[in-house]
């Protein structure tokens, strides 16, 4: 046996050293990275391929570092030691990440260019951001993103997608676009508009770094002296004309087809009742007060931003609402809540620890009640549980485990108070979307696995026989460049509602000049200055959390919604973690009607944990089994 395991690894060592040799690259191929850490280093996490101060690759196995967002990991001269470097000009590293992450030895994110047809670049991003593009108004370029709703008046966009560019947007006579895109009156004789100004200011009426199309000179008024048309033969006017006339047409086309095409899905919206945000103003702002909790309350902001098409599509086309579900909670004496679940592994669901805490505390507070008042066996377990706090320790919350020193009887009465207090109190209804319902499921009073420090909660399924279970999301396994996210969650217990294109927070500038605008805006409503510190002080920047802001309302329910991308390798809709809460909570409590502070929605914040911490978390607590089960992958 052990000649044929030693004969398995020289075949591992041997593919690996090929793939170097044929593959010509300095460090294992992504597929081989687990076997050829499992090889060279005792401890396969401590495997490391990255760059000497001298330039070279090498691999060594050390101890894992933490690297700040904007930095990789090099190996310090003589190879034991980790230090980090900025991130070079054209790549960029938006979070922080341990260095046995880095797989691509540098920053793992190629800055975008911005070199498609009248693009330009906007701001050539730092070392935590990616570069942003803008498209040249001056010639007669509008941009994709706002071709349809521009609400906030922008002009840059992120090139992180084939639905982003630039497009020619014919003006009407007499007119031209300015710097958000919009036909305005040309700009009289002396003047022009900058890349900077809305309106015209003092210059030559055409800057001499740029060349007007044939199509914005013919929509100058006549009065306006342009040399280059009065020198224009007669048949060069006629060539211009047909060119403009040809433009024309195909940009009328193109507005014709992405009119016919928003009409097409919001007739299908509303048969599905799936919002795909064609029209997003049709959107209602929703949020609630907040029930109970640290923090603050589940959401947020009707901020639309534009989602590519191709993304509302993918989502649809593989039913993840029919893995998503409504989570009702009907303890026996106390509030009802609500809050969304998603199916993960063989037959569990996970969701924020909060949307269940009410049931299971009071659950496990009767457990040792009756423990205590039980025999000496009972009493022990009773002593346990007190010096916890009458509660499980984070990890396996099973009473099936903790009662087998029992006798039958005992356990068979502890047992009826779970199937009473938990089972008969909450449930599960998944594919609530519109007037139609899936099956509905409840819960096993032995949960898998709870966090109340990092508010998460795995749930195992209760089902009739015969019943089967929704499909499980598959998580991602990699890293996704982290610029926007979508959520689809259940607002106090209503139909799923489809948050898409929410922008991540990444730049520790830009939190920072959210919270000081807080300040501003909250002080300035008898609030203290310590108070508002006080309700962000948990917003911070973190490879364990995620943040952000939502482009509609997902207001007080939707705890426990799945955060998706796209993955481009496989353009399948893949999670990389789940809501947990939304900032600040005197919003939901007290300003939810101030409309000075509706007006601000930019400044509330969401919260949510992301893959990596999950995976970490039940490692920490020798899950691994669970590792396997939900995000498929062996230790």
């Amino acid at each position: 046996m052990g000649e044929k395991i030693f004969d398995s690894i020289q075949v591992i060592f041997l593919i690996t050293t090929l793939a170097f040799v044929w593959t010509k690259e300095p460090c294992p191929h992504i597929q081989l990275w687990d076997a050829r850490a499992q090889f060279l280093c005792e401890d396969p996490s401590w495997y490391h391929c990255l760059e000497t101060q001298a330039g070279e690759i090498k691999e060594k196995c050390v101890k894992p570092k933490s690297i700040r967002s904007g930095h990789y990991p090099v190996f310090l001269i003589g190879e034991t030691e980790i230090i980090e470097r900025r991130c070079p000009p054209t790549l960029y590293q938006p979070n922080e990440l341990m260095s046995n992450q880095f797989k691509s030895v540098t920053c793992m994110y190629e800055k975008d260019e911005c070199n498609d047809d009248g693009e330009e670049a906007c701001d050539d991003g730092s070392d935590v951001s990616d570069r942003m593009c803008r498209c040249d108004f001056r010639k007669g370029y509008g941009a994709l993103e706002y071709l349809l709703n521009n609400p906030h008046q922008k002009s840059c966009y992120l090139p992180t997608s084939n639905e982003r560019g630039c497009v020619m947007i014919p003006c009407g006579k007499g007119k031209e676009l300015n710097k958000v895109y919009q036909c305005v009156p040309v700009c009289p004789s002396g003047y022009y508009r900058s890349h900077y100004d809305f309106n015209c200011v003092p210059g030559r009426s055409i800057p001499s770094s740029t060349t007007e199309s044939p199509r914005q000179i013919l929509t100058i008024d006549k009065k306006i002296e342009e040399p280059a048309m009065i020198d224009q033969e007669g048949d060069d006017k006629t060539a211009s004309i047909v060119a403009i006339a040809v433009t024309t047409t195909i940009a009328l086309m193109i507005f014709i087809f992405l009119g016919l095409y928003c009409f097409w899905r919001r007739k299908y919206n509303k048969n599905s009742r799936f919002d795909s945000n064609c029209n997003s103003s049709d959107i209602p702002f929703r949020s609630l007060e907040v029930d109970g909790g640290d923090g603050g309350e589940n959401l947020h902001k009707p901020i639309v931003d534009s989602l590519p098409y191709s993304e509302i599509d993918i989502i649809h086309g593989h039913n993840i609402e029919e893995s998503i579900g409504c989570i009702t909670v009907e303890p026996q004496a106390g509030r009802k809540g609500n809050g969304t679940g998603f199916r993960v592994g063989e037959k569990y669901v996970m969701t924020a620890y909060h949307v269940v805490q009410d049931v299971f505390e009071k659950f496990w507070k009767e457990v040792h009640k009756r423990l205590k008042n039980g025999n000496n066996e009972c009493k022990k377990l009773s002593e346990i549980l007190e010096s916890q706090g009458c509660m499980p320790k984070d990890g396996k919350w099973s009473l099936t485990e903790i009662l087998m020193s029992l006798d039958p009887d005992t356990q068979k009465k502890l047992k009826a108070v779970g199937i009473d207090m938990v089972t008969h109190s909450c449930r599960i209804t998944f594919g609530c979307v519109g007037e139609k319902r899936g099956d509905t499921f409840t819960f096993s009073y032995d949960a898998l696995f709870i966090s109340k420090q990092h508010d998460v909660a795995i749930l195992e399924l209760t089902n009739k026989t015969g019943q089967p279970y929704p499909a499980k999301l598959n998580f991602v396994n990699f890293n996704l460049p982290m610029d926007r996210l979508h959520v689809l969650g259940h607002p106090n217990g209503g139909e799923l509602i489809f948050d898409p294109s929410c922008s991540i927070i990444s730049d520790q500038e830009k939190l920072k000049e959210t919270k000081d605008e807080a300040i501003t805006l909250f002080t300035s409503h008898g609030k203290t200055k310590s108070q508002v510190e006080k309700e962000y002080k948990e917003c911070k920047l973190s490879p364990n959390h995620i943040l952000f802001h939502c482009s509609k309302s997902t207001a007080h329910g939707a705890s426990g919604s799945p955060l998706l991308q796209i993955a481009k390798s496989t353009r399948k809709p893949v999670i990389i973690g789940m809501l947990l809460k939304g900032y600040p909570k005197m919003y939901y409590n007290e300003f939810r009607n101030n409309e000075k502070v509706n007006k601000r929605p930019e400044l509330l914040i969401e919260s949510g944990i992301a893959v990596e911490t999950l995976k970490t978390l039940f490692k920490q607590h020798e899950l691994s089994y669970l590792v396997n089960d939900i995000f498929n992958e062996l230790n």
